[in-house]
């Protein structure tokens, strides 16, 4: 339901032309997803086999790039991009850095963040205090609710993510 959350919503054609910077492509099949609904898609992932395995489920798409960079240990050198989905490291530290990071680098990014409902993470923690500290603002929650039991066994406590700074 998060990926047909994200479709529905970038739907409307004033999204059309946007460039979209997935952190945390990992094996592209969001990556392939959203190469449906913006103009352009830059995938960055640590993982050489991950990035071997995206582009192989995105050879067919031609405005997809992925970028091999460890988000926490390099200099960001990116090309702007409107739309930032952030969904890298899954810890506390990691989604403070990445909207921090994020908010600093690009020009009035849209935020979109995943497993906020993840129980076994921090990341509904730090997705809070960036809300209380008004360097997000919610648009709209996206994905699964809360109780709904994933794939991998666990029961998601709150909804699965969410759209930010429009």
């Amino acid at each position: 339901r998060f990926k047909t959350d994200i479709l529905e919503f970038f739907s409307d054609k004033k999204y059309k032309d946007l460039t979209m910077i997935e952190l945390g492509s990992c094996q592209g099949n969001s990556t392939f997803v959203y190469s449906n609904v913006f103009k352009k898609v830059y995938g960055v992932e640590l993982d050489s086999w991950n990035i071997e395995q995206a582009k192989k489920k995105c050879k067919n798409r031609d405005n997809v790039e992925f970028i091999k960079k460890d988000i926490y240990k390099e200099e960001w050198d990116f090309p702007q991009a409107d739309v930032v989905m952030i969904d890298a490291g899954h810890t506390y530290q990691h989604i403070i850095h990445d909207v921090e990071k994020a908010v600093a680098y690009f020009n009035n990014p849209i935020i979109i963040l995943d497993d906020y409902g993840n129980p076994k993470t921090d990341i509904n923690k730090a997705m809070d205090e960036l809300m209380s500290n008004q360097i997000l603002r919610l648009h709209s929650y996206i994905g699964e609710g809360d109780g709904f039991l994933t794939a991998a066994g666990w029961t998601m406590n709150n909804r699965e993510g969410g759209i930010f700074n429009i």
